[in-house]
């Protein structure tokens, strides 16, 4: 039984030449038997971690559920790209990467971009930094897309939501939004978060909906 295992058990196995390959596996084992995690406290003993990139995690699972939400409910009508389409915002460089692209034919009507950084109300801008509101305008004026906008995980002082939005001052005069999204919604549900819904155009139940259904795709 595995709950009979404990780790000075692990500790004292012996390793010999013909099973030495295996003792990192066992020492990874009584580590998590032992309940060792990192610290910022000096020691000797050994530990191990379980890192995510989150910006990379958090703009992955956002594109999937609005992907999956458009293809479900608008199927070839709406087209989503993920890190795509790239372009050029001169003629020999400085690729545009939008985080999430909705498109309908060749016009794209929507655009994404996923910031795992926090917001706060109190700051001016509501702590939107001018290089991501900068950003955004190059993507608006390439695509020619009027709608964007720039997601942040809510938090206890940011609650989900659009927080607040932005016309860029160009001639196409597009809107930026700010919008929060509670994390767990995005981890547990399929339906699109709220805040962004109103952007995408297809039925207004499906944006609701929530499904402890997991989206399965490779990433």
């Amino acid at each position: 039984m595995v709950g009979s295992v404990r780790a000075r058990d692990v500790g004292a196995l012996g390793f010999d030449r013909t099973i030495r390959h295996w003792e990192p596996v066992f020492a990874r084992a009584n580590w998590l038997l032992s309940g060792l995690y990192p610290d910022v406290r000096i020691g000797d003993a050994a530990g191990s971690a379980l890192l995510f990139n989150m910006e990379k995690l958090f703009e992955t699972v956002l594109g999937l559920h609005i992907r999956h939400a458009c293809q479900v409910e608008a199927g070839a009508r709406l087209s989503v790209g993920l890190q795509s389409p790239v372009k050029n915002l001169a003629t020999a460089g400085f690729q545009l990467r939008p985080d999430v692209t909705v498109q309908t034919g060749d016009k794209c009507v929507a655009i994404f971009d996923a910031k795992w950084k926090r917001l706060d109300l109190a700051e001016p801008n509501s702590g939107v930094s001018s290089g991501d509101a900068y950003q955004m305008n190059a993507y608006a004026s390439r695509y020619r897309c009027k709608r964007l906008a720039l997601v942040y995980p809510a938090s206890r002082d940011c609650p989900p939501g659009r927080i607040t939005e932005f016309v860029l001052m160009t001639e196409e005069r597009p809107v930026l939004d700010v919008v929060a999204v509670d994390v767990r919604e995005l981890a547990f549900g399929t339906g699109i978060p709220v805040g962004i819904d109103a952007m995408i155009p297809i039925e207004p139940h499906w944006k609701q909906r929530s499904s402890q259904a997991p989206i399965y795709e490779a990433v």
